[in-house]
C-alpha cells in the first residue's frame, strides 16, 4: 500500500545530527551549533559583566554565566527552528569555561560569592600558571603539552592551562 511505502521511506531517512558547544569566557558567553559536516548552523554571543569593587579586584556574577549560557542555547534553538532544523536532533553538548577561579556555593549549589577569576590580584599568591595558547599558539601536539607541563613543574609552576582559544 502507499502508506506502507511512505512509512518505509520515512523510516529509512536519517535525521541530520547536530552538536552544541558553549564557551563561558571572561569577555563573553558563546554558544554555537554545528552539523556533522562541521558547518555552523546557529551561533550567538553575549558579553559578560566584570566588576572592579576595589583596585586589583575583578568579580564576575556566577548566576549571569548560567543565565547567558541558557539564553544562548535557547537562542540557538530558535535559530535552528527558523531554518527548519530540529533542536531535538542535538546529539551532545560540550562546555568550556574560564581558565581558573573560585566561587563560594551553599549546600544547594547556589552561588553565595562572586566568581573571582585569574585576573583578580587576590589569586596571585594561590597559583602561577602557564597558558598553553600563550606558550605554543597553534604549534603544539600532545607531546608538546606534556613537555611544557614537565618544564613548568621543574620551575615550581602549579598549573598548566589547556586553552582552546575559541
Amino acid at each position: 500500500s502507499q502508506m506502507t511505502d511512505l512509512q518505509e521511506c520515512i523510516g529509512g531517512m536519517e535525521m541530520e545530527k547536530f552538536y552544541l558547544g558553549f564557551d563561558a569566557g571572561t569577555q563573553s558567553v558563546k554558544v554555537t551549533v554545528y552539523n556533522e559536516k562541521m558547518e555552523c548552523v546557529a551561533s550567538t554571543s553575549a558579553p559578560t559583566t566584570l566588576t572592579y569593587p576595589h583596585p586589583g579586584w575583578v568579580d564576575m556574577d556566577v548566576d549571569e554565566y548560567l543565565a547567558l549560557t541558557i539564553n544562548g542555547m535557547a537562542e540557538c534553538s530558535r535559530q535552528m527552528r527558523e531554518k527548519g532544523l530540529d533542536p531535538k536532533q542535538i546529539q551532545s553538548i560540550m562546555g568550556d569555561g574560564i581558565i581558573c577561579g573560585i566561587a563560594g556555593v551553599d549546600e544547594e549549589g547556589n552561588a553565595i560569592t562572586p566568581y573571582i577569576n585569574y585576573l583578580d590580584s587576590r589569586t596571585q599568591e594561590d597559583e602561577v600558571l602557564i597558558n598553553s595558547w600563550e606558550a605554543a599558539y597553534f604549534d603544539f601536539t600532545g607531546d608538546t603539552i606534556v613537555e611544557l607541563a614537565k618544564e613548568a613543574k621543574a620551575l615550581g609552576i602549579d598549573m598548566v592551562v589547556m586553552d582552546d582559544v575559541w
